[in-house]
């Protein structure tokens, strides 16, 4: 069976590519930034969003920080000119002034956290509460080995359940935005289109934090919510467009919104409602009705956007799968073992994307959640396919 497909990513809220082509004039008049923003998120307002919190960053696991790397139960970490190690309750209490050759390591022995001096070995911290990082040159960034990059502000290591450790950079809302933006966006793109996303990621990073609760974080540092690399991804473009859009962000009632965005949209962006919002009725997913500053919206820009490797990579793509191998992931991810001769049929949404995947074999059939099985099961870029060529 051959899937046709359009984009890559869910399909909601800013297109990365179409934020690309709009900025190039590939469909019309050049666009800044916030028009970008405006269009991909109609119901919302730019409005300016001081923030008086810093951004609470989870390093450790399960986070990666978009480069395939975490940290655990151990952790080694430096500065440059230097660190006070200090009680994370009572930052009046100092347990050590590391100075800048030192680079101490903190250990996770199940609820109690460990710290040892690379020196001579002694303990620094020994205890089930938390400690805080904080540099004593505000500039100098805090290098964490076991992520291989380094992050501005302050940084909380304290201990988790199964024994690992818990790792959460204190940044502020400018240092977030200067370490996620290069690595939502290559650098080299359109300045406008880094514009866009800056808005965007701001929003993201600011409704994250007012609906965070009893967590201990706002968000993390990968694909779960943006990749951030800290002063490691910084780049003087990407800080640049972040400076350039300082405090703004999208509004809905006043509050940050929810900004989803994604790699390409395929030429058209979806009602949440259908996608990742869908509900289960009965043996089959209906649409709910999604968020009021959010509509489904034809924009073919990005199929034409080009950057300095060519032109957009996932305009249109196809993917293979035998029927034995659709039988085995449903069977593996959903628990149903429907047979051989497997067939689809697909609920396309008012936008075009499949609410729901019926899958049918020799044994049965199974009506599934269609952003699941099609990007989660299968795999592919997005959920714009079909069965035939567009």
């Amino acid at each position: 069976m051959t899937f046709h497909g359009r984009g890559w990513g869910h399909g909601i809220g800013l297109s990365q590519r179409g934020a690309q082509a709009h900025a190039q004039g590939a469909a019309g008049a050049r666009k800044t930034g916030e028009q970008v923003a405006r269009r991909c998120y109609p119901g919302a307002e730019l409005a300016a969003h001081p923030a008086s919190l810093p951004i609470r960053v989870l390093l450790s696991a399960p986070s990666t920080g978009c480069v395939g790397r975490t940290i655990a139960d151990r952790a080694r970490m430096w500065s440059a000119g230097g660190m006070w190690l200090v009680d994370a309750d009572d930052p009046t209490n100092v347990y050590a002034d590391v100075g800048p050759c030192c680079s101490p390591t903190f250990l996770a022995a199940r609820a109690t956290l460990v710290v040892t001096s690379d020196g001579d070995g002694r303990t620094l911290v020994q205890g089930p509460g938390s400690v805080t990082l904080v540099p004593k040159q505000w500039w100098d960034p805090i290098a964490v080995q076991q992520k291989d990059l380094a992050h501005r502000g302050a940084i909380l290591v304290g201990t988790r359940d199964g024994g690992s450790l818990r790792v959460v950079n204190y940044a502020s809302s400018d240092d977030y935005m200067t370490g996620a933006l290069p690595g939502e966006m290559p650098s080299h793109w359109e300045f406008e289109a880094l514009r866009a996303q800056a808005i965007t990621a701001r929003t993201y990073a600011a409704w994250r934090q007012s609906t965070a609760g009893d967590r201990t974080w706002d968000v993390r540092d990968d694909t779960a919510d943006q990749c951030y690399g800290g002063r490691t991804f910084e780049s003087a473009r990407t800080t640049a467009a972040a400076g350039s859009t300082a405090a703004t962000v999208l509004t809905y009632d006043g509050k940050p919104i929810r900004a989803p965005h994604s790699s390409s949209h395929g030429g058209l962006s979806e009602n949440v409602g259908c996608l990742l919002d869908a509900k289960e009725v009965g043996i089959t997913w209906a649409r709910e009705e999604g968020w009021p500053y959010l509509a489904p919206a034809h924009d073919p820009a990005g199929a034409l956007a080009r950057d300095i490797r060519g032109p957009n990579p996932f305009a249109s793509w196809t993917a293979h799968f035998t029927g034995a191998e659709i039988r085995e992931r449903i069977r593996r991810d959903h628990g149903f073992d429907i047979g051989s001769n497997v067939s689809l049929e697909l609920d396309l949404s008012p936008g075009g994307r499949p609410i729901s995947v019926r899958v049918r074999g020799t044994d049965g059939w199974v009506d599934l959640k269609g952003d699941r099985f099609l990007r989660t099961t299968l795999g592919l870029k997005s959920t714009l396919d079909r069965t035939t060529p567009f």
